[in-house]
C-alpha cells in the first residue's frame, strides 16, 4: 500500500510539476530527450524510483525504448503511458510530451495531441 502511494505521488509529480520545469528550462518541444529529462530529475526533488513513468511521459518512444531496451524492465512505453492516461489524460496513450506541458500549465483542454488538435476538436464537438 506504502509503495501505491508513493508511486501515486511521483506520477502526479511527473504530470504537473515536471513539465513545466522542462519547458522553462529547455523551452517547447513535442518530446524531451532522456538526458533532458534525467537532468531535471536529478536536480529536482522527485522520486526517482518511478522515473521510468517520467520518461514515458515526455520521452518519445524511441528515445524511451533505445534507452531501456537493454535493461528488461517489467513495463513498456505503452503500459506506463496506459496507467497515467487512465488518470491524467481521459485514457489517450499516444499524447505527445508537449501535450502534458499544456496539461500542467492548465491549457490544452480536451486535445493531448499536437498534430492532431482539429480532429480531437472535432471529436469532443467543439466544431
Amino acid at each position: 500500500m506504502f509503495i501505491f502511494l508513493k508511486r501515486r505521488k511521483a506520477i502526479k509529480s511527473f504530470a504537473y510539476k515536471l513539465p513545466l520545469e522542462l519547458r522553462r528550462r529547455f523551452g517547447d518541444k513535442t518530446f524531451y530527450s532522456i538526458e533532458q529529462v534525467e537532468r531535471t530529475l536529478e536536480n529536482g526533488k522527485y522520486d526517482k524510483t518511478f522515473s521510468a513513468y517520467a520518461y514515458a511521459l515526455l520521452c518519445s518512444r524511441k528515445d524511451f525504448d533505445s534507452y531501456f531496451g537493454d535493461l528488461k524492465l517489467k513495463s513498456t512505453y505503452d503500459s506506463l503511458r496506459k496507467l497515467v492516461a487512465k488518470k491524467y489524460f481521459k485514457g489517450i496513450v499516444d499524447f505527445e510530451g508537449g501535450a502534458v506541458v499544456r496539461f500542467a500549465q492548465g491549457v490544452g483542454g480536451t486535445s493531448y495531441y499536437e498534430k492532431d488538435k482539429e480532429i480531437m476538436n472535432f471529436v469532443d464537438g467543439q466544431y
